[in-house]
């Protein structure tokens, strides 16, 4: 996700990124760090079981 904002940034410079845009960003962001979680949990769930 760090990545897309890199990519992000470069075509549309934070001068240009509107409130609507940086708000998706950190949308994007929270919904990213929940799936790391979410896997990171899975893969600890995995383990135990094995």
């Amino acid at each position: 996700m760090v990545i897309l904002r890199q990519s992000f940034q470069k075509y549309h410079p934070i001068k240009q990124v509107g409130k609507m845009e940086k708000v998706i960003i950190k949308i994007m962001d929270n919904q990213y760090i929940l799936q790391n979680k979410i896997g990171l949990l899975k893969q600890i769930l995995v383990a135990n079981t094995i």
